[in-house]
Formats: C-alpha cells, structure tokens, sequence
C-alpha cells in the first residue's frame, strides 16, 4: 500500500468490510496496471480507482460498493491504489 494515499487505506477497510472478493494493485510497483488504472479512468491519476465488474468508481464512495441483497450475486472487487 502505498504511505501517501488514506483514501486507499479507507476503500480497503471498508471493502473488506462488506466480505466481498477484493483484489488489490500497486500501481507505483506494477506499471501495467498503471497503464490500465489510466485507460479505465479515462486518463486520471486519482486514486483509489475500484472497478466494481466493469463499472469504475473513483475515490471512496461507500453507497455504491454495499454489498448485494441477493446471497447469488457476487461482485469482483478490484482496486488500483
């Protein structure tokens, strides 16, 4: 994790949270990853950066990640920081 961003360490605690299947990247250490964070964000640096199946959302916004209702349903977390 990186030491610069408390953002990160939120939209971690608080996916971690919810049980869900997270996946994590350092974008400082793995720079295709950076490469993709840029191309799913349309160009901006920002993070975190969490890519819910396809659907980006930027910073830590926690209405959005609650967990599903349905115990069928199960998201891919994946979060760029």
């Amino acid at each position: 994790m990186t030491s610069w961003c408390p953002y990160c360490v939120k939209a971690r605690e608080y996916l971690r949270s919810l049980d869900v299947n997270l996946i994590e990247y350092n974008i400082e250490r793995d720079k295709s990853k950076r490469e993709e964070m840029l191309v799913k964000s349309g160009g901006s640096r920002g993070v975190p950066l969490i890519d819910v199946e396809g659907i980006i959302i930027r910073g830590i916004t926690p209405m959005p990640l609650r967990q599903p209702s349905r115990e069928e349903e199960v998201y891919k977390f994946t979060e760029f920081y």
